[in-house]
């Protein structure tokens, strides 16, 4: 696929990402006249407009919105190919990006990474925080291979696998009546003042 083609669709990506035009152009190195014409172009070859033009902004269209995914898939789709010529040529060198809700990144985690470490002293590790959507958004737009986050995720383009259980414990005041047992249900805390 040529550059062209390209970098119109990743313009899209980073302004969704980023929340405006001025924000995308700059991270991407471009003009506002040239960065306008490229979404330009790529609308026409659409054949509709991506992003509603309004006084205090824009936004993205239906049809902008419909292609956000595919768009995605297609950033990831490109990656993931880039690096697995990477893999053959150079296999050190290509990093594993781990996006994963900020939370989650404890002492266990930290403990697991540096043995991962000490067991593969060239491998490198990439690893950023975002909140469950981002981190979504992320492994979909092949920023990151793989994902933690809280719930399963309903996009039936990833795969989840639960990694371990988390323990919910019930808080209250001292003024909260519970019944004396171990696990309590959810008619146990409706009756309880």
């Amino acid at each position: 696929m040529a550059r062209h083609q390209i970098e119109p669709k990743k313009l899209f990506l980073r302004y969704l990402r980023r929340a405006g035009f001025s924000n995308a152009v700059a991270i991407l190195h471009l003009s506002q006249p040239v960065a306008g014409r490229r979404i330009a172009l790529l609308e026409e070859s659409f054949g509709g407009a991506l992003f509603e033009r309004e006084r205090d902004g824009v936004s993205p269209t239906s049809a902008g919105a419909s292609f956000l995914p595919h768009a995605l898939a297609v950033k990831a789709a490109t990656r993931v190919a880039l690096e697995a010529v990477q893999t053959h040529l150079q296999p050190a060198q290509v990093p594993r990006r781990l996006a994963m809700v900020g939370t989650l990144a404890g002492t266990a985690l930290r403990r697991r990474l540096t043995a991962l470490r000490r067991g593969d002293p060239h491998r490198c590790l990439h690893l950023r925080t975002a909140r469950g959507a981002e981190v979504r958004q992320l492994v979909l737009g092949g920023e990151a291979h793989l994902g933690l986050r809280y719930f399963p995720d309903p996009n039936p383009d990833l795969v989840w696998l639960p990694c371990r259980e988390e323990r919910m414990v019930v808080v209250g005041g001292p003024q909260l009546d519970l019944p004396d047992k171990g696990t309590l249900s959810v008619g146990d805390l409706v009756g309880s003042h």
